[in-house]
């Protein structure tokens, strides 16, 4: 993976409005590679995360948060919203990473005839 993936996320942190947990936030997200960028709304309770998949997944930035004793919203819909995240991701990573295969490719041999493989002359 050569080029960037850059991903940008939104985590409702219901304790961020303390001033201490805004500079731990910034001192651990800030040195991480793979973090671009962070934004702390504390009226809102809001983080805003730009990052590079490629070098950091959301999942290893929830569990940092979590240690950082920063509690992240629980409501059902910003659960979902992290699971969500990670779902997607772990599926992305697992596409770049697998090999390239032919529609047709079977491995008990049975045969289909695709357009594709039509279209290119290949003989069954």
């Amino acid at each position: 993976m050569t080029e960037p993936i850059i991903k940008k996320r939104t985590v409702k942190i219901d304790n961020l409005g303390e001033k201490k947990n805004i500079q731990a936030l910034g001192q651990c997200l800030g040195d991480r590679e793979g973090i671009i960028s962070i934004d702390v709304d504390s009226r809102k309770k809001v983080l805003r995360l730009k990052y590079d998949l490629g070098k950091i997944k959301f999942e290893k930035i929830e569990k940092m948060l979590a240690d950082l004793g920063l509690g992240l919203s629980r409501r059902f819909t910003e659960r979902f919203k992290r699971g969500m995240a990670k779902f997607t991701e772990q599926n992305e990573l697992d596409h770049l990473n697998a090999p390239v295969s032919s529609c047709c490719d079977d491995p008990k041999e049975n045969t289909r005839h695709c357009k594709g493989c039509m279209m290119q002359g290949k003989n069954f």
